[in-house]
């Protein structure tokens, strides 16, 4: 551990958005996301993709040629960078408006949505940090895919995958629970091919070249994304208690549901590594159904949810620490050799 008083930082940081999760104090919760959002700000060169960000934020141009430098896949973030850098602030405003954003989403998932506990108990405290530190474009994209799915919303779902190209991985949900969202996907992939083939070129290129990307950044051994793989499999049992499975019915449909996500695990390992990205995903969808199940909490899924949330903080403490040898940066850490010499 390269860095002990950072690693405390984030774990208290961590624990302490479970407890007011758990607890459902929101003042408290409110209070942590405000301390998490200053700690991104002021954070330097902690937070593994962190540097990438800098980067672009420093080449981006304000005022209209700036917009005009913008594409349209994936289009959020950098929207959000360009306000920053044309109201003359720095990374550390662009990071604050990023931060102040995406806790306003999860707070009004929280505070809204009663059945949202099962999600913020196992994975919140863990994907909200993350977020804010790491994968900016993907973090935003899920409290609006989340809002996307419980509301049948196309709005939440257009700036979803208007943050993060994976997002489209909810449109068959969308389809399934929102005739709507079928006429607009229909009209919306009829004028690519009609009026704009260039736009489809270009999501198919952002494809592409992140499919080539993570193969080869990824590594290959049976423990990479295995956590987010364990997230799913309890997201999906407690799916099954929110359709009634109950006792013995409910026994007996976890093995085979754990033999399926077992072998889809292997699979994306073996073939498309780069997926395992993407189930996390799959887990926010679910947790997204579940919620919108408004069915009364199930003390069987709440005990489950809490526990199993505890070791993934756990896991991804580990995370933390281990990141800090990456040879291409410092990982997540150091944190503190920023934060003290302000």
């Amino acid at each position: 551990m390269c860095d002990p008083v950072g690693f405390l930082i984030y774990t208290f940081t961590l624990f302490g958005l479970y407890a007011t999760a758990l607890f459902r104090n929101f003042f408290l919760l409110s209070l942590f996301l405000f301390v998490t959002v200053l700690l991104s700000a002021f954070r330097g060169n902690a937070g593994i993709d962190t540097y990438l960000y800098v980067d672009r934020y420093t080449v981006l141009e304000s005022g209209f040629i700036g917009i005009q430098n913008i594409s349209i896949v994936e289009p959020l973030i950098p929207l959000l960078m360009w306000v920053s850098k044309t109201l003359g602030g720095s990374f550390i405003l662009f990071s604050i408006i990023f931060g102040v954003l995406v806790s306003f989403l999860y707070f009004r998932i929280i505070k809204t949505i009663p059945n949202s506990i099962y999600f913020s108990l196992c994975c919140f405290p863990v994907i909200f940090l993350d977020s804010l530190f790491n994968g900016l474009r993907v973090g935003l994209a899920y409290p609006l895919i989340f809002l996307a799915v419980y509301y049948s919303s196309i709005i939440y779902f257009v700036l979803g995958s208007f943050s993060h190209i994976s997002a489209l991985i909810a449109a068959p949900f969308q389809i399934f629970s929102n005739k709507k969202f079928t006429i607009f996907i229909f009209v919306l992939i009829s004028s690519f091919i009609i009026f704009d083939s260039e736009i489809y070129q270009l999501i198919f290129q952002r494809f592409d070249s992140k499919f080539n990307q993570y193969q080869s950044i990824f590594t290959r051994n049976a423990y990479s994304g295995i956590a987010d793989s364990s997230l799913l499999f309890v997201a999906s049992l407690i799916f099954l208690r929110t359709k009634g499975f109950s006792g013995k019915t409910f026994l007996k449909a976890m093995f085979p549901l754990f033999i399926i996500i077992a072998l889809l695990h292997f699979f994306l390992i073996s073939k498309f590594v780069f997926m395992l990205r993407v189930t996390r995903f799959i887990d926010i969808i679910f947790f997204a159904m579940i919620a919108k199940s408004n069915q009364k909490i199930d003390s069987l899924s709440l005990n489950i949810s809490t526990i199993f949330g505890f070791f993934y903080i756990l896991n991804f403490l580990r995370q933390i620490s281990n990141s800090c040898y990456y040879d291409f940066n410092n990982g997540f850490l150091p944190l503190t050799n920023y934060l003290f010499n302000l």
